[in-house]
């Protein structure tokens, strides 16, 4: 009997395993940072990942709302990202990975240098966020 219980909990933190590692698999993005710059709609910083909403002008002119990923508050708050430090409104420019699957989704990768989020317009104008490293704010009071 105790070998059988064995065999189920291996077999179950096995399927755990495998679904975690695939819920954080990174193959889903094409591995070339692209720069896009934008409108900031919604703003959620929130469990399991924030989400930043923007709207950015498509190469045929047409206005398209895509979604930056990136890691939860904890991580994030660790590099001197804030819950107030976007709102709708804001203007932004963001070097990321983009969704080889989901249309106009980027992933913001923490440990990554390349990957960086500038804050153009609104409260935290000037601010420039890397994922990986410190938060710069020339002349901002706010994020001093």
């Amino acid at each position: 009997m105790n070998l059988m219980r064995s065999v189920v909990l291996a077999v179950g933190l096995l399927g755990v395993a495998v679904s975690a590692f695939g819920h954080h698999s990174e193959g889903a993005y094409d591995r070339t940072p692209v720069t896009l710059s934008g409108t900031v709609t919604k703003y959620l910083y929130a469990n399991p990942h924030t989400l930043i909403y923007f709207d950015t002008l498509g190469e045929n002119g047409v206005m398209q709302n895509w979604v930056i990923v990136t890691a939860a508050p904890a991580v994030l708050s660790r590099r001197g990202w804030k819950r107030d430090m976007l709102a709708p409104g804001d203007t932004i420019t963001v070097t990321a990975f983009v969704s080889k699957e989901k249309k106009h989704e980027m992933r913001l990768q923490p440990g990554l240098s390349t990957h960086q989020l500038v804050v153009n317009s609104g409260k935290s104008k000037g601010m420039t966020v890397k994922v990986r490293g410190e938060v710069t704010c020339p002349q901002n009071p706010l994020h001093g």
